[in-house]
């Protein structure tokens, strides 16, 4: 039984933080971009997610988002949702972060060459491969810890 949930905690948290990977990328972007409607979109989620509890999120989207759509989600579902949309925050800060790390005469030199601003980071670093495993390695040790906190407070409920 143990094993079973070992492997559920593994593919929620997997897909969670893929999805949760893509989600702050764009959201990194948007918070990067020109329209003022993309940057405040992106702001709120994130200045959202990041002042609530992650416990509270988890029991919004696994009981109150149900009851006012009316569709039911497994935990599962629920489970990969939070991680989700919890890392998106944090990793559309590390993208955003990142990008404006970048040098503006490095930007204004890729474009002068053609490239478009996606692909400045590639083309200055060299180093795809590494930044992503780095970002993977960052967002497991962040899940992580949020699961274990979780954990501390789930046992505190229970009494």
């Amino acid at each position: 039984m143990l094993f079973r949930g070992l492997k559920v905690t593994i593919y929620v948290a997997i897909a969670g933080i893929l999805l949760g990977t893509l989600l702050g990328e764009i959201t990194g972007f948007a918070l990067q971009t020109r329209s003022r409607i993309a940057r405040g979109i992106a702001g709120v989620y994130i200045w959202i997610i990041r002042a609530t509890p992650l416990i509270v999120q988890a029991l919004y989207v696994y009981f109150v988002i149900p009851k006012l759509t009316g569709f039911d989600l497994s935990s599962n579902t629920a489970g990969i949702i939070v991680i989700t949309i919890n890392s998106g925050a944090f990793i559309a800060e590390i993208v955003r972060g990142s990008l404006e790390g970048i040098d503006p005469g490095q930007k204004e030199a890729g474009l002068s060459l053609g490239l478009t601003p996606m692909q400045n980071y590639a083309a200055i670093s060299f180093k795809t491969i590494q930044a992503y495993t780095t970002g993977a390695i960052f967002y497991v040790v962040l899940i992580s810890i949020l699961i274990i906190l979780q954990k501390q407070v789930e046992r505190k409920i229970r009494g």
